[in-house]
């Protein structure tokens, strides 16, 4: 109970206690009286029952508020939000409380934090109607019906293309004969993206405003100089683009900087980082709409805090209704790194470690956070809250099926890798720990690589000299069971593709030579793949080196598992000896088509289809994304569009960009 709360029951129990002797004090002095009456023969008519009614009535009334007061938790100090008790979070309530944590963090750095106990438990070459659907390769997205944000967007009949480091936007209308009109370059000004949303109705862009703020100036003469510099500072920003003009429609800028969002129909989700400062230490968020401009300030009640989680900034969650552009938002102290989403929930997950000076030891921690998603408003409701030990790599270690939230976490100490299986609590903000399984998942020094959820099944990938590829069965949340059999090779994956059938696996990562490879698996054989495709090689006279942007970032791939095609850029560095003394270098970007099909026999299961390059250069250029619309594949670089023919080398069409 809060210090007000106690003062209050206070003030009731005492007018309970004087109301109770008053009554009491009463019955005495009457049960007296009526003694004395029949010792002297005093006759008196009775007292009647209402006259005592009304002595109670004060002790009644009084009892009653302290009983309400009590059971009724009005200043219990437990909070709740969402219809849930609050265990886990606290709102900060003051700029004050909201320092002082961040005080608290600043002291602490180097020995942080305990996690509680439950974390171990129509004219051809001119636009076209859209009239009827084309086929087109979406992005590569982890749950169905939750986009992902790319520096690419089609719908089939127009490309967007966030082109890298130039700040502006390239539309591009593919016609009837399949080639491309270049229609607007969008300038983005001083924004820059790698983040593009496509509805309907919207061109959703999304990235930061680098801005350099210099300290206060000198006057020396008539000129202004600087000599204490200034810093720099990105804003967060969304632009939100009418599709039929191209006319910014709406824009939002916020102190912190977005680097994760979802977008579920039109519900603009947004998760952002923000530094606490001591003068301005809350979210603000200015939006501009048809030439008015609005700022609004976060309220302190609307950021909550964790007793066992360091305040090192905030993680902003704002929710956006596309078309109406109401804003909902909330904070919480700590920095969240990964999310997943589906449509129905966010979680977050927050990394944090203890360090133990005197054993020079450290532990690593994850706070995992769910929100429910509200589709129709675009609001966000926080859920509940745990912590598990160990970190993750990718968004795709995370997973919710059934109910159960799942999470796979990895140690850099001991290599210890745990499967989490949790469950919200219908009464408090807590997610339970279902079950932990922590023996069996890897080898000795072995750490988790990539991971893949497949409903009531997880594959995992753990590595140290060999690609162990686990599976397991998740039928029964309370007991996962590890299936016999796990696949070995060389070298690790990255990344897992279901194929189909839940067995089949298509994984992509590292050969034992740290070359690109492609893998098949069959799960249900276990043992080894059933093919791998490797990239480059070495030989004596040629040193060859591959890397893929796909091997850390999923949606640059191209991939439909229907039209059996897998394609990514690979880019590879050629070094080949001229003499004893020199050695030439030779950078090639190639966009590479992979057809799977796990039909054919084993070892012409993965078939390169088609390969796209780029002109072999000395310096750094790549290709940036492939598009499949219709049986043609459009290249994109900084540079220019290539058109091709799906199988066809040459290109068909090829428009060099001005800027």
């Amino acid at each position: 109970m809060n210090w007000f709360g106690w003062i209050v029951l206070s003030a009731l129990s005492i007018g309970f206690v004087f109301f109770a002797i008053q009554l009491t004090r009463d019955i005495l002095w009457n049960r007296k009286l009526s003694t004395y009456q029949k010792k002297q023969g005093i006759s008196l008519p009775k007292i009647p029952s209402l006259y005592w009614i009304k002595r109670s009535y004060g002790v009644v009334m009084s009892s009653m508020l302290v009983m309400a007061t009590v059971f009724s938790g009005a200043f219990s100090g437990v909070e709740q939000l969402n219809e849930r008790t609050l265990v886990n979070a606290t709102a900060v309530g003051s700029k004050s409380k909201l320092l002082a944590l961040l005080e608290n963090a600043n002291q602490n750095r180097g020995s942080w934090w305990i996690v509680n106990d439950m974390a171990e438990s129509a004219v051809d070459g001119a636009p076209v109607a859209e009239s009827e659907k084309r086929d087109y390769i979406d992005t590569n997205e982890q749950v169905e019906g939750v986009k992902e944000s790319d520096i690419v967007k089609t719908d089939g009949y127009t490309i967007y293309y966030a082109s890298r480091y130039q700040n502006r936007i390239r539309v591009m209308d593919v016609g009837n004969d399949h080639l491309v009109t270049l229609r607007e370059d969008i300038d983005l000004g001083d924004l820059y993206t790698d983040a593009l949303y496509l509805t309907d109705d919207y061109l959703i862009v999304i990235g930061y405003i680098y801005s350099f703020y210099y300290y206060m100036p000198l006057i020396e003469g008539d000129d202004l100089v600087y000599p204490k510099g200034g810093y720099s500072a990105f804003t967060g920003a969304v632009m939100v683009f009418d599709r039929e003009t191209l006319e910014l429609e709406y824009k939002l800028e916020t102190n912190s900087n977005f680097y994760e969002h979802r977008l579920i129909g039109d519900s603009l989700f947004l998760i952002s980082s923000q530094n606490i400062y001591a003068e301005d230490p809350t979210p603000y968020f200015k939006e501009s709409e048809d030439g008015d401009v609005s700022t609004t300030q976060m309220s302190y009640n609307d950021i909550y805090y964790f007793n066992n989680v360091p305040a090192t900034g905030l993680t902003v969650y704002t929710g956006i209704k596309l078309g109406e552009f109401a804003v909902h938002s909330k904070a919480f102290v700590g920095q969240a790194s990964y999310i997943y989403a589906d449509q129905d929930s966010l979680y977050t997950f927050n990394y944090y470690y203890e360090y133990d000076i005197l054993n020079s030891s450290s532990n690593e921690y994850g706070q995992i956070m769910q929100f429910d998603l509200n589709i129709e408003t675009a609001s966000i409701d926080y859920v509940g809250s745990q912590n598990v030990l160990g970190s993750i790599r990718s968004q795709y270690w995370m997973d919710e099926y059934n109910g159960y939230f799942r999470i796979v976490t990895s140690t850099w100490q001991g290599s210890v890798n745990r499967l989490y299986i949790l469950q919200a609590d219908s009464e408090t903000d807590i997610l339970n720990v279902i079950s932990v399984t922590q023996n069996g998942i890897g080898k000795p020094n072995e750490r988790v690589q990539s991971v893949r959820f497949n409903k009531n099944k997880v594959n995992i990938v753990t590595y140290e000299q060999v690609d162990p590829l686990y599976t397991l069965d998740l039928s029964d949340p309370t007991e996962p069971v590890i299936l016999p059999n796990p696949i070995e090779e060389p070298g690790f994956n990255t990344y897992m593709h279901i194929w189909g059938e839940d067995h089949f696996v298509v994984g992509l990562g590292y050969d034992e030579n740290w070359g690109v490879k492609l893998s098949a698996y069959n799960t249900n054989i276990g043992y080894e793949p059933l093919m791998t495709y490797h990239l480059t090689e070495k030989d004596a006279e040629n040193w060859n080196w591959s890397y893929a942007e796909a091997l850390w970032n999923p949606k640059s791939m191209m991939i439909d598992v229907e039209k059996q095609i897998f394609g990514f850029t690979a880019n590879t560095y050629k070094y080949t000896q001229v003499s004893p003394e020199s050695w030439n270098y030779e950078f090639v970007s190639v966009f590479m088509i992979f057809t799977i099909d796990f039909s054919k026999p084993n070892d012409q299961i993965i078939t390169l289809y088609q390969s796209l390059e780029m002109e072999a250069t000395d310096y750094y250029a790549q290709i940036d994304r492939g598009v499949f619309i219709e049986d043609h594949i459009y290249i994109l670089t900084y540079e220019y569009v290539s058109v091709h023919e799906l199988g066809t080398d040459a290109p068909i069409q090829k428009v060099i960009f001005e800027s």
